[in-house]
C-alpha cells in the first residue's frame, strides 16, 4: 500500500527518513573519531540500506500481530459428545476404525513432513512456517479475504446449527422411540463432525503444514457423506421434521464438500502455502491478482 502511482510518496518519505538516520549517524560517528572525517556513503547504498529498514520493520510489526502458535483453548465439547455416542453404543465399528485410520494417516503425513530431506539436508520436507522465522498474517488466515467475510461466517453457523446441534437434539427422540438403525445413521454424522473439529485444532496446535491441514475437512466431509445418504434413505422411519433435516443436511454438506472445499479452500490453502512457505520471490501476471480458486477477494 506503500507504493503509490504517481509519485511513490510514500516510498519516498521512507528513503527520505533512511538516508537523515544514515546521516546523522555518519556525522555522529565522525565527531566521535578525534575530528577524522568518514567518508560520505553512496547514495545508492543509503537508498537500499533505507529500503533495508523499511521492510524489516514491516516485517516485524506484522511478526507481532501474527502469533506463531494458536493459544486458545481446546474446544472440550465435541470429545465429550464423541465419547458419549461410544458409550451408548450408537458408533458403529467402521465409523469407529475410518476414525483410526484417518487420524494413523495424518500423523504419519505429519510425521513425513518434519522429517529431513536426507541426511546432507536436515531441513524438513515441509516447512510448517517460513524458514526465516516471519510469520505473514495470510499464512494464519489461508482463506484471506473469505476467513473475514459476514457471508462465510453465516455459512458457518448455519453448520453448526443444523448440521450438528439440532441432529443432536434430534437423536434423543429416536433413541426414546427405539429407532436403533435410524439413530446411529444419525449418531455416525455427529461423531465424525466431532473427531474433524478435533484434528483441526490439535492440526492448528501442532503447526501442521497447509497442504496437509487442508486434507483434514476433505477427509471427514466425504466421509460424512455416506451416513447422510443414509440417513436420507430412512424416509419411511422419519416425521416431517427429520425429512426436512436429513435434506438439509445431505444439501449443505454437498455443497459445502464440492463447491467449497475442493474448488476453494484447497486452492487458497495451497496457494498460500507456496507463497508464504516455499517460494522466495513470487510475480503475479496483471490481472491474475485475484485468481485464487473459483472466488476473488
Amino acid at each position: 500500500d506503500a507504493i503509490e502511482s504517481p509519485g511513490n510518496t510514500g516510498v519516498e518519505e521512507g528513503i527520505d527518513d533512511g538516508t537523515k538516520a544514515v546521516d546523522v549517524q555518519g556525522s555522529a560517528d565522525s565527531n566521535n573519531n578525534d575530528g577524522e572525517e568518514v567518508p560520505k556513503m553512496p547514495k545508492r547504498e543509503r537508498v537500499r540500506k533505507a529500503i533495508q529498514l523499511i521492510l524489516r520493520s514491516a516485517a516485524k510489526s506484522e511478526t507481532e500481530a501474527t502469533p506463531l502458535l494458536d493459544t486458545t483453548p481446546l474446544n472440550k465439547r465435541p470429545p465429550i459428545i464423541a465419547l458419549f455416542l461410544m458409550v451408548l453404543g450408537l458408533i458403529r465399528p467402521n465409523h469407529f476404525l475410518s476414525v483410526v485410520f484417518i487420524t494413523g494417516y495424518l500423523v504419519s503425513l505429519g510425521l513425513i513432513a518434519s522429517s529431513p530431506k536426507s541426511v546432507d539436508n536436515m531441513n524438513p520436507i515441509l516447512w510448517s512456517v517460513p524458514p526465516q522465522g516471519h510469520v505473514p498474517s495470510l499464512l494464519s488466515n489461508p482463506l484471506g479475504s473469505i476467513g473475514n467475510n459476514p457471508t462465510y461466517f453465516s455459512w458457518l453457523r448455519i453448520g453448526v446449527i443444523f448440521g450438528y446441534i439440532t441432529p443432536f437434539a434430534y437423536l434423543f427422540k429416536t433413541i426414546l422411540k427405539g429407532e436403533k438403525y435410524l439413530s446411529e445413521t444419525i449418531a455416525a454424522n455427529i461423531f465424525l463432525i466431532s473427531c474433524q473439529i478435533m484434528t483441526e485444532e490439535m492440526s492448528r496446535k501442532v503447526l501442521t503444514p497447509l497442504p496437509i491441514r487442508v486434507l483434514i475437512p476433505l477427509i471427514y466431509n466425504s466421509l460424512r457423506m455416506g451416513p447422510l445418504y443414509q440417513w436420507v434413505l430412512c424416509w419411511s422411519s422419519m416425521s416431517a421434521f427429520g425429512k426436512l433435516l436429513s435434506l438439509t443436511n445431505f444439501v449443505y454438506w454437498g455443497v459445502n464438500l464440492f463447491l467449497f472445499l475442493i474448488p476453494v479452500a484447497s486452492m487458497r490453502y495451497l496457494r498460500s502455502y507456496f507463497f508464504c512457505v516455499e517460494a522466495e520471490e513470487v510475480v503475479v501476471r496483471d490481472g491474475d491478482e485475484d485468481n485464487i480458486g473459483l472466488l476473488g477477494r
